[in-house]
């Protein structure tokens, strides 16, 4: 039984310098050193490893799964990274902004002013404003909102 728990400690100390090696990747580029990058792909499956290897070490009730466990911190970060338990943020927008072209419509301002009235938007650009200011005019009495011109 010792010859198997002497193999475990010597496995486990191989995945703790692959894990340490993982996390060398974020710090030394792959120019210099290419084989961290790769070794980075292994990183769940050693992490697991890891864990039941600790696991195992606790359950036999030997002192050294204190010092795994305690070295078992350093990765926390990355493990975070890995799983991604945060929820996601539903925010809603707070403005509404809508882009409109004129150019091709410059003949119907009435149903522009209209669109652009039940779009409810807090921006709105017009692009390509026809050259006659009495169009301009007339969406600015359509939609009831202060138009500033670029």
């Amino acid at each position: 039984m010792k010859i198997f728990r002497l193999i475990l400690f010597i496995l486990h100390l191989g995945i703790l310098f692959l894990l340490l090696g993982t996390l060398l990747n974020a710090y030394i580029p792959p120019k210099v050193f290419p084989w961290f990058n790769l070794l980075s792909l292994g990183f769940p499956v050693l992490m697991i490893a890891y864990i039941i290897l600790t696991i195992f070490w606790i359950f036999s009730w030997k002192k050294r799964a204190f010092v795994f466990m305690f070295i078992g911190l350093a990765f926390i970060n990355p493990v975070k990274r890995w799983v991604n338990y945060s929820s996601p943020k539903n925010q809603d927008s707070d403005i509404k902004v809508v882009s409109f072209n004129t150019r091709a419509n410059s003949g119907r301002v009435e149903e522009i002013g209209t669109y652009l009235k039940s779009q409810n938007a807090d921006v709105i650009f017009c692009r390509k404003i026809p050259e006659h200011p009495m169009s301009l005019k007339d969406i600015k009495k359509q939609i009831l909102l202060e138009v500033l011109l670029f």
